[in-house]
């Protein structure tokens, strides 16, 4: 009887050791297989599988993920006669004078308040209630009021966010690129070579340093390197139906792109982001024309190619106005 006991125990103790070596072997096993590289990389980590450029990276020709939804020109078209647009804007003489001019008539409509109660965001209704004394608009409600103006051109238009603050971006067909336009302030920023800037050509001219400047006349009532550190961040609005197909308040952050670098995140969750803001700087070819209803597209059209950054690259000549205000790397 004794014998038996122990060899009973000795056979517990071989099967628990047998039990402990094939764990230990099948961890390293697993730790080995782990290392081995998977698809791309090829068959072993000492022997690396070499993916070239297949082209020129500069060829390539990225598209925008990103629906945009736009009023156009024909939801538009009783707000523009009935703020008669056309005498504003008179015989301008390009898409870049046209879009000054109803800047500064959407600066003139009414002056800064708080918004509250806070306006539904179509044009007609923001100023009916605020030139009924019923509550104020402050920078959102002027960048509605323009981008509509805008749009009731068939220009496309959109809102910007920056830090604390809205601004618009238009389309200027005439030169291929995007503007920013700031209608509170009543300003556009200009690089050096006095050409005005789009919110992400602000952004990077801001990182390296260049010298800025903003159109003189301007309301600006904070220091000119505060406000452009507002374009540290930037959120492009993809849905800038306000007529068409009206939203909630607090739907709006579901259609803002922040455009993040490489090691941000979206400050609101709601939001969409995006490391490749290109795509959204190319020509805005989902933009309805003329009747046509919103979201119609368009046919696409051939423009310089952007910079890796985003930044438009392309050089026009000086535009009238001088910089009246300059800030250098440095001030």
């Amino acid at each position: 009887m004794k014998m038996a006991h122990v060899t009973k125990g000795k056979a517990a103790c071989l099967i628990l050791a047998t039990i402990i070596v094939s764990g230990a072997i099948g961890v390293q096993y697993d730790k080995a297989r782990r290392r081995q590289p998977m698809g791309l990389e090829g068959g072993s980590s000492f022997d690396p599988l070499h993916v070239p450029l297949w082209l020129p990276r500069s060829q390539v020709r990225h598209r925008t993920r990103f629906a945009c939804l736009w009023d156009g020109q024909a939801p538009l078209a009783r707000f523009r006669q009935a703020e008669s647009l056309d005498a504003v804007v008179g015989s301008a003489s390009s898409d870049e004078e046209r879009a000054r001019k109803l800047l500064h008539w959407t600066r003139a409509q009414f002056d800064p308040g708080r918004p509250d109660p806070y306006p539904p965001p179509d044009a007609m209704k923001t100023l009916a209630e605020i030139r009924a004394g019923r509550t104020r608009g402050f920078c959102a409600q002027y960048a509605f009021v323009l981008v509509q103006a805008l749009q009731s051109f068939g220009k496309p238009a959109r809102v910007v966010t920056i830090v604390n603050h809205e601004v618009v971006e238009t389309w200027l067909e005439d030169q291929a690129r995007w503007t920013m336009l700031d209608p509170l302030f009543e300003l556009q920023v200009l690089g050096s070579s006095g050409r005005s800037l789009s919110a992400i050509e602000i952004r990077n001219g801001r990182d390296a340093g260049a010298a800025l400047a903003i159109t003189p006349g301007n309301r600006l009532t904070e220091p000119l390197r505060r406000y452009i550190a507002r374009y540290d961040r930037i959120a492009l609005w993809i849905r800038n139906a306000f007529v068409s197909a009206p939203t909630n308040f607090t739907d709006f952050d579901r259609y803002r792109v922040w455009l993040v670098r490489a090691n941000e995140v979206s400050p609101t969750p709601e939001s969409l982001s995006t490391t490749h803001p290109e795509g959204l700087y190319g020509p805005p070819n989902d933009f309805p024309r003329g009747d046509a209803p919103s979201g119609v597209p368009v046919a696409a059209r051939r423009v310089p190619a952007s910079n890796g950054e985003g930044a438009i690259e392309r050089e026009r000549p000086a535009p009238d106005d001088r910089p009246a205000h300059r800030l250098r790397s440095g001030d």
